[in-house]
Order: C-alpha cells, then sequence, then structure tokens
C-alpha cells in the first residue's frame, strides 16, 4: 500500500490530507484564528533571515510568528519550492518541525 501525506496552505487555511493508493482517505482544514502552536506539529513557513555565522534560519510559519531553525540539526531540509543550489535561501519555502530545544 502507498501511502502519501500532502500540506498545503489554500487561502491561509492549512489544508492536509492522506492518500492511500490515491485515494484520499483523511482530509483536514484548520483556519488561522483556530491554531494553537504545539511541539511535534509540522508548518509550512517561509524562510525569512539567514545568519550565517551561528549556521542558523528565521522561518515564518505564519504572518509574524518567526521560528529558529539551526541548520547543523538538519542537513537535509525539505522544501516545496527550491531556489537555486544554495541550501537555504531568503524566500524558500520549507517544511518547519515545531520542537523545543532544552
Amino acid at each position: 500500500m502507498e501511502r502519501k501525506l500532502i500540506l498545503c496552505r489554500i487561502n491561509h487555511n492549512i489544508v492536509s490530507s492522506v492518500l492511500e493508493n490515491g485515494k484520499i482517505v483523511e482530509l483536514h482544514v484548520e483556519k488561522p484564528d483556530n491554531r494553537q502552536f504545539h511541539v511535534g506539529d509540522i508548518y509550512i513557513g517561509k524562510v525569512k533571515n539567514i545568519v550565517k555565522n551561528i549556521q542558523a534560519a528565521f522561518i515564518e510559519i505564519q504572518p509574524g510568528v518567526e521560528c529558529y531553525y539551526q541548520m547543523n540539526d538538519n542537513p537535509s531540509p525539505i522544501f516545496t519550492k527550491k531556489i537555486g543550489k544554495n541550501r537555504f535561501v531568503s524566500a524558500m519555502n520549507c517544511l518547519y518541525r515545531l520542537s523545543v530545544k532544552q
């Protein structure tokens, strides 16, 4: 059985679906005003700022909400749309998993 997870943003809503053998078996739509942040959640975000000297980037996961991304912790980020050959470029969209560092 082939399973796929599809995530996208449509009109500021987060839409997630699970496909099994090409058929949708789950579909979820979340409106931004109902959104709460939870550790482990995955977001589609836009790279806003890259700070090379500390090997980090700041990714906006919602208008006005930026998260810290340590590039050394994830050497293979997943991009929804890759721009150029560099690993990170401002304005690139990528997946971000919310976590807590201690």
